[in-house]
C-alpha cells in the first residue's frame, strides 16, 4: 500500500494486486507492470480498506503507524512494518522473507552495493576527499 513497498516487491519479482505506483516505479518496472492486473492507488484515493477487502489479498504490507491497522488485520493477514526501528535494508529483507525471495534480495543488494561503490569512486575522482560535501 506504500510506494516503497511496491518497489521492494517488484524488485523481488512479485507484482502486487493493489499498490501505490509513483512515476519512478512506473518507469523502472514498466515491463513487469505491462499487462499486470494491478489496481493502483494514490494520495487522492480514499477508503483503502474497502479496496483492499475487495481485492482479497493473501497479505497486506503497511507501516506500523497506519491508522486503520486493526481493520486491515480483520481483512487479511497484515504485516505492519516499523519505519523507526528498521532501516530500508532491513525492511527489504523482511519483505523478501515474507514472499520467500531472500536470495533475490541478497542479489539485488549486492548489485546495489556495487553501484554505490562505483559512484563513490567516481565522486572521489571529481572532489577533494579531504573536504566534506553536504546539501540543503
Amino acid at each position: 500500500m506504500y510506494a516503497n513497498y511496491t518497489g521492494c516487491l517488484l524488485a523481488l519479482g512479485v507484482t502486487p494486486i493493489i499498490a501505490k505506483i509513483n512515476p519512478f516505479i512506473q518507469r523502472h518496472f514498466r515491463s513487469q507492470l505491462e499487462g499486470a492486473d494491478v489496481q493502483t492507488v494514490d494520495l487522492l484515493t480514499f477508503h483503502y480498506n474497502k479496496l483492499i477487502a475487495k481485492a482479497s489479498p493473501d497479505l497486506v504490507l503497511c507501516y506500523d503507524s497506519y491508522e486503520d491497522l486493526n481493520e486491515l488485520r480483520r481483512i487479511a493477514p497484515t504485516v505492519a512494518i516499523s519505519l523507526s526501528s528498521l532501516s530500508w535494508r532491513d525492511q527489504f529483507i523482511l519483505i523478501a522473507e515474507l514472499v520467500n525471495a531472500v536470495g533475490k534480495a541478497k542479489e539485488w543488494l549486492g548489485r546495489f552495493d556495487e553501484k554505490i561503490a562505483l559512484a563513490k569512486r567516481l565522486l572521489e575522482q571529481k572532489i577533494d576527499t579531504t573536504e566534506s560535501v553536504w546539501g540543503k
